[in-house]
Order: structure tokens, then C-alpha cells, then sequence
């Protein structure tokens, strides 16, 4: 899901299916499962959000080659994630 902007530096992604638990400790465990699959992505508690489970997703001054093959990594992450238990 995302909402169609016109210019920015950033995307916000909603997580929160991925959490195990909806607190944001769950998203802080999110967050350190993606960097295990080599993503960083901006949590939106730093943010102030009022939900747990959403992430900025920053390509700032990023060369496409790069951000392609972060969202290839946070791809892959999103399939294995997804994997019945």
C-alpha cells in the first residue's frame, strides 16, 4: 500500500502484517530482522507515528542501481517473512 506523491524524499510502507506482536517493540524487532536481510528502512516510531509498522523507506540521493537492489533484498525479506511457520 502506499499513497502517490508528487515529489519527496521519502515513502512510508505499512508493515504492520509482518509483526508478530502490534507494539513497537514488535516493530523494533521487525526492524532488526530486515538489517538481517541487509535493509535499514526509518521506523516510524522515531517519527512520532501513532501506530507501530510503518517504516519511511528513504531514496534520497540514492543511485538506482542501489535502491533497486535494496528493494530486491526488502523483497526477498517480504517472501520469507510471509512463509508459514
Amino acid at each position: 500500500p502506499f499513497v502517490e506523491g508528487e515529489a519527496g524524499l521519502f515513502v512510508w510502507v505499512n508493515l504492520q502484517s509482518l509483526l508478530e506482536e502490534s507494539t513497537f517493540e514488535g516493530e523494533r524487532n521487525l526492524l532488526l530482522t530486515l538489517r538481517d536481510f541487509g535493509v535499514w528502512l526509518a521506523p516510524g516510531e522515531t517519527f512520532g507515528t501513532q501506530e507501530p509498522g510503518l517504516f519511511r523507506i528513504c531514496f534520497a540521493q540514492v543511485d538506482k542501481n542501489t535502491l533497486r537492489a535494496g528493494l530486491q533484498r526488502l523483497g526477498d525479506a517480504f517472501r520469507q517473512l510471509k512463509k508459514p511457520k
